[in-house]
């Protein structure tokens, strides 16, 4: 059966082609091995909200592939199958002066996909937020364009694959932000022990990457940042936890929390393009079994030239390897570090390896404080270097 509201009517299975513009669309639409909801047309509600909800039991939950045009859009798309999608999109555009735009597509059964956004999306609402959420995959490819925002609350990009596990993934499209304000706009990418893969980001707020969600997991829970740790590993991918291969860039600031379960060499944040924040703090907190819990170390190659800097604020890095070999914090070389204070802290109980390794750390004018801690309990190891 399908519910409708208005001013749409379908049938299950159909598809919508003729072009719709409306003050509004709701729709919920429920199904078993079919689609839901499919519709291959325009669906315009540019003065109002576009709401569309399906569910399928074995099939594709909301295939939209034409253009989306509101205020405000919420797509909700939830299956559980292993060749079905939850949400398939095309390109989206926000009419200033309207809301959010919030994609959520669930589908447990990882074989599956959850989210699979094409087109462009283009967001003219000021401080308005893009938020895609599965408990699967993310692979949204359409380019984000984002305005500029005048205001002091932040707009914010988020991916977010946290009710997922550590098999989940997110692709994300190419951002770009228009006009010329400087108000916050943040980028997250929020992960349950999966392996997240970043381009190259530059925005005016805060970046925050993390896959040490856990806890209340699944469809409706509330995982929460830093569930793994080093006492619960297992949770997390057995490659580099986070990859830093791209320039990251941000006025507020950086967060990065990063864990592997892997062996040698498998990091829980690798570090090979350069990390700034040009008014705030770089938060860097890594978690490895016993490789490196943060590295910029291409292994048997060379240590990959780049750059960590925080000119008005702080650095602060924490690294722990849980196991017996490895290193903690490990910016060896070609990693130069430079803020006003900076504090590094590496732990493990490591036979071979070493707590804290660094190279060259820049206390800036008119700054505080250098501190660096290395911890190893084994005295057969070292503590830094």
């Amino acid at each position: 059966p399908l519910n409708h509201a208005s001013k749409v009517c379908a049938n299950v299975g159909s598809s919508l082609r003729s072009k719709r513009r409306l003050t509004s669309y709701k729709l919920t639409a429920n199904s078993g091995a079919s689609t839901a909801y499919s519709n291959a047309s325009t669906l315009s509600a540019s003065a109002g909200a576009v709401t569309v909800s399906a569910i399928s039991t074995s099939g594709s939950g909301v295939s939209q592939s034409g253009l989306v045009t509101a205020k405000s859009a919420a797509i909700t798309g939830t299956t559980n199958s292993s060749s079905g999608t939850a949400v398939t999109l095309g390109a989206v555009t926000l009419v200033a002066g309207g809301g959010n735009l919030v994609v959520t597509g669930n589908n447990a059964n990882q074989t599956g996909t959850g989210i699979t956004q094409t087109g462009a999306i283009t967001d003219n609402v000021v401080g308005g937020n893009i938020t895609f959420r599965s408990n699967n995959n993310i692979n949204q490819t359409g380019a984000v364009t984002m305005v500029s925002n005048p205001g002091t609350t932040a707009a914010v990009l988020t991916y977010d694959v946290s009710t997922g596990n550590s098999t989940s993934s997110i692709v994300a499209g190419s951002l770009t932000i228009t006009g010329t304000n400087t108000g916050p706009i943040d980028y997250n990418l929020f992960a349950a022990g999966a392996q997240l893969i970043p381009g190259a980001i530059s925005v005016p707020g805060t970046i925050t990457l993390d896959n040490t969600y856990g806890g209340t997991s699944g469809v409706g829970g509330a995982p929460t940042s830093g569930y793994i740790t080093a006492s619960n590993l297992s949770l997390a991918t057995t490659n580099i936890g986070i990859v830093v291969d791209s320039a990251l860039s941000a006025n507020r600031g950086v967060v990065i929390r990063g864990a592997s379960y892997g062996g040698t060499n498998t990091m829980g944040i690798r570090t090979w393009a350069n990390i700034t924040s040009s008014q705030g703090n770089i938060d860097l907190t890594g978690f490895t079994q016993s490789g490196q819990a943060m590295s910029n170390l291409n292994p048997n190659v060379a240590w990959q030239p780049a750059t960590i800097s925080a000119p008005l604020g702080s650095i602060n890095a924490t690294g722990t390897v849980a196991g017996t070999d490895g290193y903690g914090v490990d910016f060896y070389g070609n990693m130069p570090l430079s803020a006003k204070s900076i504090s590094v802290l590496g732990t493990g109980s490591l036979a071979s390896g070493v707590a804290t390794r660094l190279g060259s750390l820049t206390i800036l004018a008119g700054g505080s404080d250098l501190l660096v801690v290395g911890n190893n309990s084994n005295q057969a190891g070292t503590g830094i270097s």
